[in-house]
Formats: structure tokens, C-alpha cells, sequence
């Protein structure tokens, strides 16, 4: 139960209540959870470690995650490998993430389900992650084409959360394109579905260039309270994952 209630803190931004979950299920023993809870608290904390910027730190949860995995009755919707694939391209570390996606057999032509719907995702982060490195119309419009059909497999299938996340690359890869007021379409339904729930680092964890982009919503008085909310948090200095959004310098692997 504080496993879960830890990831909706995270998620509105509040670290520390987080943190203070994931210690309490910690206290508690392992004999209280089931034995899936020490692979879910490994991510939990993963997740928080992203959102302080550590991305060391969440590959080494990452990792210890997957030696802990354990199958039960629920499909594994979330693989841990896609999770990694996630951080290597916020590192910029791309070859590793084409690799997975490889091994994987991901393609943007797949066929999209409901049980490989986080890893197509990915791959469309991937896709967005390779176009500023040779400018290649290929990748990006292979990532939007595939973003258009994931969404409409989200909202078929009334899966808001992925929607979300969805729509939050969608206004990337117009703000990619240089094309602001396309952006602005897809954020303002983002914002919309995020408010109710007062969720921060789907839009914190895109970094500066999310913070231009809702500069641009605060300018056309979109979600104005809640999008001064939000600006707040980068105003702040909230350590926030340094996704490659204008995709940019890569960082070195050492």
C-alpha cells in the first residue's frame, strides 16, 4: 500500500512524502508485503531517484529491480528493461536504447495492444531523441505517426495515464519542430487530464523546454492557476530529470 501511495506523491511532486512512504513499507518488513513488494519498492524509489535527478542512482534500482522480479497473474505492462531503455535516453545514451529496441523487435509499423503500450512509448521517446542529432524528417515523423496511433489505442481504451504522457510528447515533438501554437494543442488537453489529480512531473521531468512551452499556455491564459503551479516548480529549482528535450549534447558515458 505505501509502495503505491509513494508513486502518486512522486508523481504530484511532494519528495519527501515519498520518501516518507517508501521508508514506512521499508519498517514494515518484507514480511508484510507480498513478494512482488521488493521489486515494486526498488522502482518506486527509481522513480523518485529520477525525479532528483539521479540517474545513476535509478539504473542501479533498476537493475536490482530486475534481479528481484518476480511473474505473477498480472502482466507485466512495465518492463524494467523499457525502464532502463528510458533512462539511457535521457543520458543520451542512444546506441543502448537502439539496442533494446532491437532485442526487443520494436518497430514504429507494430501493431499497438494494451501489454506493449509503455514500450512503444518509449520507443516514440527514442525516435524523438534521434532527430536533433542529424536532423532526420524520418525519425520524428516516425515518432509522430506513432504517437497519433498510440493515442487513439489510449483513448479507445480510456487509459487516461497513458494519454497523458502521450499528449506530453506530442507537444514536444511540435516544439521540436518550431511549430509553438501545434504545441499548444495537445498541452492544453494534457493539462486538462493532469489537473484534477495535481500531477507535476509529467510536465517538470520534460525539463526547460516544457517550462518555454507552458510559458507560452500562461501567455494564452490556458490553465492559468494551475499552469503558474507548475511554472513554480521549475521557478523553484525542483530537481527535475535531465530528459533530453531539445535533445540535445548528449551527456558522455564514463
Amino acid at each position: 500500500m505505501y509502495v503505491g501511495i509513494s508513486e502518486l506523491h512522486r508523481e504530484r511532486n511532494d519528495l519527501p512524502a515519498a520518501l516518507h512512504d517508501l521508508q514506512r513499507s521499508q519498517d514494515l518488513g518484507q514480511h508484510a508485503g507480498l513478494p512482488q513488494n521488493r521489486y515494486r519498492w526498488c522502482v518506486a524509489m527509481a522513480r523518485v531517484r529520477q525525479a532528483q535527478g539521479d540517474l545513476a542512482g535509478e539504473l542501479d534500482l533498476l537493475d536490482e529491480a530486475e534481479r528481484l522480479y518476480i511473474s505473477d497473474s498480472f502482466p507485466n505492462v512495465r518492463p524494467i528493461s523499457a525502464m532502463k531503455a528510458r533512462v539511457w535516453i535521457a543520458q543520451g545514451w542512444l546506441g543502448e536504447a537502439l539496442s533494446w529496441a532491437s532485442v526487443q523487435g520494436l518497430s514504429p509499423e507494430d501493431n499497438l495492444s494494451y501489454l506493449r503500450e509503455f514500450e512503444h512509448v518509449t520507443l516514440a521517446r527514442l525516435l524523438l531523441a534521434q532527430y536533433p542529432r542529424g536532423r532526420t524528417e524520418r525519425s520524428i515523423h516516425q515518432a509522430v505517426e506513432l504517437l497519433d496511433r498510440l493515442l487513439r489505442a489510449a483513448d479507445e481504451g480510456q487509459r487516461a495515464g497513458s494519454a497523458l504522457e502521450i499528449l506530453v510528447l506530442q507537444a514536444v515533438a511540435d516544439q521540436m519542430r518550431d511549430n509553438v501554437s501545434a504545441a499548444l494543442w495537445p498541452l492544453e488537453r494534457a493539462l486538462t487530464l493532469a489537473e484534477p489529480e495535481g500531477y507535476v512531473r509529467i510536465f517538470v521531468d520534460q525539463g526547460p523546454p516544457m517550462a518555454a512551452l507552458l510559458e507560452a499556455a500562461a501567455e494564452r491564459g490556458i490553465a492559468a492557476s494551475y499552469v503558474r503551479r507548475l511554472l513554480g516548480a521549475f521557478d523553484k529549482g525542483e530537481p527535475c530529470t535531465p530528459v533530453r528535450q531539445d535533445f540535445g549534447r548528449p551527456i558522455e558515458r564514463t
